[in-house]
């Protein structure tokens, strides 16, 4: 649970593609601070959007910003006509604040951490749906790796997802032992949205059978799989982007072409 308050969006600056309209702006965050956000708008749909949260994978804690990531992830999604909200969180490239990014595993401050990035996501989201050109009741979650995997709680705390797509996902026994309420393992049964998970069966970061076997089994139905032949950590666009469109067509619904 966190605290509602009013998004006082500011600071935003746009960037125009050909393929969408990028937005990059702060809104206040869960105590005093500011929380980042880009979001991506299709040019090829009819507003109100669908709109999918993207939470970046640890890249965005080294040496990759957000929107690159959106771009590698999610562009198939945009260019199909769906927004995507992309909250910068806490520890992020362009994000320092003054959390410790990597507090140890088994900590409180793990913890502690975990709940602040699920509520910046939250309030985020909060944010998105007060505007007239994102469709609130068709929100769905869309993540690679780090948001498939150890931070799974975030998808989890919320009720607003109606579709979630898994990339990459696994339980990572490197960031075991945890407290129980900071555990994706105990979150995954909880997540009640159809969702989508996507591996490679050569995954050299979340291999099937010890990472990301083990998390599809507690995931409860509906759910669905796509284990691509041949493919590692990252598994191809060209494999994987029809799939996600085809999923989003079924569990969002069609997207509304734009009128020409």
């Amino acid at each position: 649970r966190y605290d509602p308050r009013p998004a006082n969006p500011r600071g935003r600056t746009v960037v125009e593609t050909p393929d969408w309209i990028r937005e990059r702006l702060w809104i206040d965050g869960p105590k005093g601070d500011s929380v980042l956000l880009y979001m991506f708008l299709p040019k090829n749909a009819e507003p109100p959007y669908q709109a999918l949260v993207h939470i970046a994978s640890t890249a965005a804690f080294g040496q990759s910003s957000v929107p690159q990531l959106v771009e590698d992830i999610a562009a198939g999604q945009i260019k199909a006509g769906r927004a995507v909200i992309a909250p910068v969180l806490t520890g992020m490239v362009e994000h320092q604040g003054t959390l410790n990014p990597r507090p140890p595993p088994r900590s409180v401050e793990f913890r502690d951490l975990m709940v602040w990035h699920a509520t910046e996501m939250r309030l985020a989201m909060d944010y998105a749906v007060t505007r007239p050109d994102i469709d609130s009741t068709r929100l769905g979650y869309i993540a690679m790796s780090f948001g498939a995997g150890s931070r799974l709680p975030l998808v989890a705390a919320d009720p607003r997802f109606r579709a979630v797509v898994l990339l990459g996902a696994g339980i990572d026994e490197r960031i075991q032992p945890t407290l129980p309420e900071a555990a994706n393992f105990n979150f995954a049964p909880y997540i009640k949205a159809p969702k989508l998970v996507i591996n490679g069966r050569q995954d050299e970061e979340h291999p099937w059978q010890t990472r990301g076997k083990p998390l599809w089994d507690l995931l409860r139905e509906p759910k669905e799989l796509l284990l691509a032949d041949g493919a590692g950590h990252h598994v191809p666009v060209d494999v994987r982007t029809p799939r996600v469109n085809a999923f989003l067509d079924r569990t969002l619904g069609p997207v509304v072409a734009r009128r020409r």
